[in-house]
């Protein structure tokens, strides 16, 4: 969760932020405005967006109404806790939605809930707006991933990729190669081909080709060459990290790549006795194992043990919410747990009552995670 203290006071924002990071809140979430000009500025540059603003309702440049009209005006829904003084007339809220109001002075557990309150459901909200667009992209699934897209990511999407064309005959992916860039054909055809020789597939315009290996960052089942010739967009790892920070939505769209996967493979639901999955990453990646218990919206808990190393994935409804692994807690305990080759691993549908350590939508948090593993960065 990101929150914006937006306050001319030093010493009120360093109470503010020693309270927001008591809940915990990550120090590098905290953004901080000193006036109005400066808010609007942060909340229309933040990457990823303000999620909670908390703002003195004097605020120099842009008192409440005016801020509060504004950041509408921008399209934006946030929710905005303003702080008011004992004195101040709370203000009548029917023409301020998504607004609410602290009476100063107030304290710091008081702050803490109201920000724990709207930030579930900032998540919850996004949420079930990420499941509108996955159903309705699930019901077009025999479109093209690009053409699925909107206008505006399709835009963002080939501005960030490096343009190559080929003549028919060449070979773009060979079997057992892991590929490094997501492919989307921009004209022409691509051949999709087993280790033997045997087409399986041809790829049109706005189609992905070895997608499977690229975000599981795994060898590819299927070899790729040019039917014609064709041009082809391709997005490297760092990249489609970067553009999934930056629009969160682009990762329900990558969801539906994986989904396609599973439902190929016949995969709705999982069932063992004790544990309704186990194995061990030598044989089902980390990513792998992430993404179906993503797909398959499940609820529980996924423990691995590496050698003496322990840790642990709590989902819900398939989204990754905590994670944990000796002394780390959260995204980066994740990161680690991904970069494991040899674990073992078992997933039991039993609820934990865990704090939320993570935000990130699983995909932006996979896509991540393998951008590290594939940068060989640490946690």
């Amino acid at each position: 969760m990101r929150v914006l203290i937006a306050d001319d006071s030093r010493v009120m924002r360093k109470i503010y932020r020693g309270a927001l990071e008591a809940i915990p809140i990550p120090e590098q979430d905290v953004l901080e405005a000193s006036d109005g000009t400066e808010a609007l500025r942060v909340i229309a540059e933040a990457r990823p967006a303000v999620d909670v603003i908390l703002a003195d309702w004097e605020l120099p440049g842009l008192e409440g109404p005016a801020l509060h009209q504004k950041v509408r005006e921008r399209g934006k829904d946030t929710p905005i806790i303003f702080c008011i003084g004992r004195d101040t007339r709370p203000p009548a809220t029917q023409g301020l939605p998504g607004a609410e109001f602290l009476e100063r002075p107030f304290r710091d557990e008081t702050l803490q809930d109201t920000v724990r309150r709207l930030g579930a459901e900032v998540r919850a909200r996004r949420q079930k707006e990420g499941g509108d667009i996955l159903r309705t992209v699930i019901a077009e699934v025999d479109l093209p991933f690009l053409i699925r897209l909107p206008a505006r990511l399709i835009e963002e999407f080939l501005r960030l990729t490096r343009r190559a064309k080929h003549p028919a005959g060449t070979p773009l992916v060979a079997p057992g190669e892991v590929v490094d860039s997501l492919h989307v054909v921009t004209s022409g055809q691509v051949d999709l081909f087993e280790a033997d020789g045997k087409n399986v597939q041809t790829c049109m315009d706005g189609d992905c080709f070895g997608e499977f290996s690229f975000m599981l960052n795994q060898p590819s089942r299927v070899g790729a060459r040019a039917k014609t010739p064709v041009e082809v967009a391709s997005l490297s790892r760092s990249g489609l990290a970067d553009l999934v920070r930056r629009e969160p939505t682009m990762a329900d769209y990558l969801s539906t790549l994986m989904t396609r996967r599973w439902k190929s493979k016949g995969t709705t639901r999982i069932t063992r006795a004790e544990h309704e999955l186990m194995g061990n990453l030598e044989s089902m990646p980390f990513a792998d194992v992430v993404q179906l218990l993503h797909v398959t919206q499940k609820t529980g808990v996924l423990g691995l043990r590496a050698g003496d190393q322990s840790g642990g994935v709590c989902f819900q409804s398939g989204e990754v919410v905590h994670a944990w692994v000796d002394d780390l807690k959260g995204e980066e305990a994740f990161y680690r747990m991904a970069a494991w080759k040899k674990a073992r691993f078992g997933f039991s549908s039993v609820p934990r009552k865990e704090p939320h350590t993570v935000e990130q939508p699983t995909m932006t948090l996979l896509m991540e995670a393998m951008r590290r593993v594939d940068e060989g960065l640490g946690p």
